[in-house]
């Protein structure tokens, strides 16, 4: 990542991805990388937890999702599996916003940009199940994915919004 920072790419991956399947054949992949040495405290420097991307011929046309390994009492903080969901909605986000759909300012990130608040007990869940139905207010426009786009083929053109 630049900075002395670093994070399992598909590059570093690839023996795996290509093993799992043909470019094409897996709509998300998803890495659990140790990055932390739970004995010794020691770990690989990395900027979060974890990070997502869209798909792209790098990552055999699926989306990459890369979590680092913790304790596992952050795995329930506040939600068990928030974190996979989170990194997930980066690359989702961008496959619809490439078909024409309007995502929300930072996407999986902009829960606290649209004015909602990170609750002790379910997390950013509100804000994702808004993202994922499409019923986010940006703008004066309602905004993420709505709906009828998780019907839609995979890629197809003839349903594409704009």
């Amino acid at each position: 990542m630049g900075g002395h920072l670093y994070w399992p790419s598909p590059d570093d991956t690839r023996k795996e991805i290509d093993r799992i399947g043909v470019s094409g054949s897996s709509d998300s992949i998803f890495v659990l990388w140790p990055q932390r040495n739970l004995f010794d405290g020691s770990v690989v420097p990395c900027a979060g937890w974890g990070l997502g991307m869209a798909a792209s011929p790098w990552s055999n046309g699926a989306t990459y999702a890369v979590v680092g390994n913790a304790e596992s009492s952050v795995w329930q903080i506040p939600i068990t599996g928030e974190v996979w969901l989170h990194e997930w909605l980066h690359g989702v986000c961008a496959y619809f916003r490439e078909l024409g759909y309007r995502m929300p300012d930072g996407d999986a990130d902009g829960g606290a940009r649209h004015g909602y608040v990170q609750s002790p007990v379910s997390g950013w869940t509100e804000y994702y199940g808004d993202l994922m139905s499409g019923n986010v207010r940006a703008e004066g426009a309602w905004t993420g994915i709505p709906l009828n786009a998780w019907r839609l083929p995979p890629c197809s053109a003839a349903h594409h919004p704009a």
